[in-house]
């Protein structure tokens, strides 16, 4: 085989195999995404930001993105045309020695006084 040649078989190999990690992780994705469903309809039936289990503690609180590099336009047009995405985020840890679950009452106003965080205002 000369330095320049590939081994075209080899190559199919980590191909397939790569295929397959992607099909693994598309399956991962969507399992992940009922995961997140389910526990956003619980926050929303019992009307709280933090659920906390034996074992786990959930936050939900949004996030707001902006889509320019303000440094690459000039602050006129970034007025104009900027726009902000926001979506909610939910983030779950796993809690070391089984912390007792708090209810929701009580983590209810923390969660909400994190989520009311507002983006940067831009500067005129």
């Amino acid at each position: 085989m000369s330095p320049k040649s590939l081994d075209l078989a080899e190559i199919d190999k980590v191909v397939a195999k790569w295929n397959a990690a992607k099909k693994r992780e598309q399956e991962a994705h969507k399992e992940i995404e009922a995961c997140k469903t389910q526990i956003e309809a619980a926050m929303m039936k019992t009307g709280t930001d933090v659920l906390t289990t034996s074992q786990f503690e959930v936050t939900k609180r949004t996030q707001s993105r902006e889509g320019v590099s303000k440094k690459d336009v000039p602050a006129g047009i970034w007025e104009q045309y900027c726009k902000t995405s926001t979506f909610v985020v939910l983030a779950c840890k796993e809690l070391k020695g089984g912390k007792a679950p708090a209810s929701p009452s009580k983590a209810s106003p923390k969660a909400k006084a994190k989520g009311k965080a507002k983006a940067k205002p831009t500067k005129k």
